[in-house]
């Protein structure tokens, strides 16, 4: 991989909620300013601002997690996202959010829902 210019705008591209999205960033922007501000999803919760509280590492370790653990129960998620610190939700909608994304990946569409 080729190194980025520090001062210079990159291409960006990804799937964003199953659709393509694509912009220009420079490498030192947070993902969840380039949400924000660029794509104009406002509803992006942003932690601490500063990369040192978590939030913005829970999707990409737990998308690995659930790749890696299909069918996790309620007690694995938490001893997983325990070296995340989130200090505003007690991570209940993390934990709901991971379970019912595990439960879709695996093909169970029941619609239950966890009471994480």
């Amino acid at each position: 991989m080729s190194r980025l210019q520090a001062g210079a705008r990159h291409p960006v591209r990804f799937s964003l909620n199953g659709k393509p999205c694509a912009g220009d960033a420079e490498p030192r922007l947070l993902l969840t300013d380039f949400l924000r501000h660029q794509i104009g999803m406002t509803g992006v919760h942003v932690g601490c601002e500063h990369g040192v509280c978590g939030a913005c590492t829970v999707l990409m370790s737990l998308d690995c997690f659930l790749r890696d653990h299909p069918r996790p129960d309620e007690a694995a998620i938490r001893d997983f996202l325990s070296g995340h610190l989130c200090r505003c939700t007690g991570y209940t909608p993390i934990v709901r959010a991971a379970l019912e994304a595990a439960a879709e990946m695996a093909g169970d569409v029941s619609g239950e829902k966890s009471d994480a």
